[in-house]
């Protein structure tokens, strides 16, 4: 009689042996070939100037640009206020909602200022204007929570006053 093991054992050993070593003996080409250039100190890619613009050092100083300016600009209140409402109408699935739809929100600049990208001041900009009002729908939210486990707690309360 066999047991599980041994069939096990058996089944093992029999890929293992199965399996042909004989093809790593013969030589190949390696798939990657190197390709020896003269060092240099630019990187180009061909047709991605605005890419390598994007990457650049100038274009994280317009992010940071713009992130100071919806620092400045940018307020968010009105998430702050609807988080309080969804926290104090659903609890915690309020504050989830609103949390979620603050967090992807679509938050442009009213304009671009000349002499910066465009795109990377947006970004910038559209980054900390997402966060400020994640921030404050979070808030809100768990505001308004706490505002519905005290209206819920004293409803529900047997004692009188």
């Amino acid at each position: 009689m066999t047991t599980p093991g041994m069939r096990l054992l058996v089944i093992g050993a029999t890929l293992l042996l199965s399996a042909s070593t004989a093809d790593a003996q013969y030589r190949r080409t390696a798939g990657i070939i190197a390709a020896h250039a003269a060092s240099s100190s630019t990187v180009t890619l061909p047709g991605s100037s605005r890419l390598l613009r994007f990457l650049s050092v100038e274009c994280e100083a317009d992010r940071a640009r713009g992130r100071e300016a919806a620092g400045h600009n940018h307020s968010g209140t009105g998430w702050m206020v609807g988080g309080v409402a969804s926290g104090v109408v659903l609890g915690l699935i309020g504050t989830a909602i609103i949390t979620a739809v603050a967090a992807s929100s679509d938050v442009r600049p009213y304009a671009t200022p000349e002499g910066v990208e465009g795109a990377c001041y947006r970004e910038g900009y559209s980054a900390k204007a997402k966060s400020m009002n994640t921030t404050g729908a979070l808030a809100g939210g768990l505001i308004g929570t706490v505002a519905f486990v005290l209206i819920y707690v004293s409803a529900t309360s047997s004692t009188t006053y």
